[in-house]
């Protein structure tokens, strides 16, 4: 595997937003506007280079974590979240909505360890 992996997300990321900084220049942002994506792109490049120097100075053998058959759940409940936390900002309608994807994100994990572990007879 190759060393330098972990990094390649942070440092497209900042890629990616690097080349929209250059498109915002182009259409004539506004000083604060630049400056603030420029930070942003600099810290995400930052934390690639961070990412990369950790990997380089700590030569440790990679863990392996057991991966769960459902992928999906965190995901499905971390929008849950996210939601749930739209409400505080746009009404209690969210709440809901967010606690049912929290719930069905919950229900998946419950059904992965029920999988992976079963009771014994």
């Amino acid at each position: 595997m190759n060393p330098h992996a972990g990094a390649v997300v942070p440092a497209g990321w900042g890629a990616y937003n690097g080349l929209w900084l250059v498109v915002m220049a182009g259409m004539g942002g506004s000083a604060v506007n630049l400056w603030l994506y420029t930070g942003a792109v600099t810290i995400t490049m930052l934390f690639a280079c961070c990412l990369v120097l950790s990997r380089w100075r700590h030569q440790l053998e990679a863990s392996r974590y057991p991966v769960g058959l459902r992928g999906e759940a965190s995901g499905i409940a971390a929008g849950g979240i996210a939601i749930v936390g739209l409400g505080f900002v746009f009404g209690a309608w969210f709440f809901p909505l967010g606690g049912a994807f929290v719930l069905w994100g919950t229900a998946l994990v419950l059904v992965d360890n029920r999988s992976r572990h079963p009771r014994p007879s």
